[in-house]
């Protein structure tokens, strides 16, 4: 994967959709997916960043277009609506979609980080075996 206007997110990788093919209820496209994120737990939510996602690669293959919806249903039936609002040019030239999600979503937890102006590694720092080996 290489984003198409930040070469710095070439790397990345944060989830994993499984998806079943796209049917339709009502005149709107139905996604049933279950989204994996590391290290290898499911998300309950079909997730706004797989709803855009998908939503991308549909209208990219001509399925759907501006204005269409799409419901993604996650793995436990959870439900976002979502909807291709317009299509933007992105600086490199590369056609892209601005997308819209709804949905519920509820605070499982806050985490607060603070620095100490002491702290003598204010940057942090790495170990190799913090997430199990890599398969790519």
């Amino acid at each position: 994967f290489v984003h198409p206007t930040n070469p710095d997110l070439a790397a990345h990788f944060s989830f994993c959709m499984i998806a079943k093919p796209i049917h339709y209820e009502d005149g709107v496209a139905i996604s049933h997916t279950a989204v994996a994120i590391q290290p290898g737990k499911i998300d309950r939510s079909p997730t706004g960043t797989g709803c855009s996602a998908r939503m991308a690669l549909l209208y990219a293959k001509g399925q759907l277009t501006v204005g269409d919806k799409m419901i993604g249903r996650s793995i436990i039936g959870s439900e976002f609506h979502c909807c291709i609002e317009e299509e933007v040019d992105l600086a490199s030239g590369v056609k892209a979609i601005r997308p819209s999600v709804a949905g519920q979503a509820w605070i499982t937890g806050t985490t607060e980080h603070r620095l100490d102006d002491t702290d003598p590694y204010p940057l942090g720092y790495r170990l190799t075996d913090t997430w199990p080996k890599k398969l790519w």
